[in-house]
């Protein structure tokens, strides 16, 4: 229902915390809290980054890759590929344009 009520909007805001604003890369993953993941990250899409790695991989499993690039270290050693909320990262984004990198 939340996709249908607002998903222009929420598309665009989701796209551009996903692929950021420039940076050391195409895509990020977003690990969302509650309201996030229910109004802008259905279907696993916070998942972004392991998505364009492996497209072929269903949105079903994208957790589980997620969780076994955790085990082995993955995130520690690219820590700009992850953040933790995809509405913070727009508003930082807004306030500081010039400053965004992650």
């Amino acid at each position: 229902m939340p996709q249908l009520l607002v998903s222009p909007f929420v598309n665009r805001v989701r796209s551009f915390a996903e692929h950021g604003n420039g940076g050391p890369s195409i895509s990020r993953t977003t690990t969302p809290d509650f309201v996030e993941r229910f109004f802008l990250y259905q279907a696993n899409f916070g998942y972004h980054f392991e998505h364009h790695v492996w497209p072929s991989i269903p949105e079903s499993s994208l957790p589980k890759v997620h969780r076994l690039l955790e085990e082995r270290g993955f995130w520690k050693s690219h820590p700009y590929l992850r953040q933790k909320s995809g509405i913070g990262f727009v508003s930082r984004a807004i306030s500081h344009p010039r400053g965004m990198s992650t």
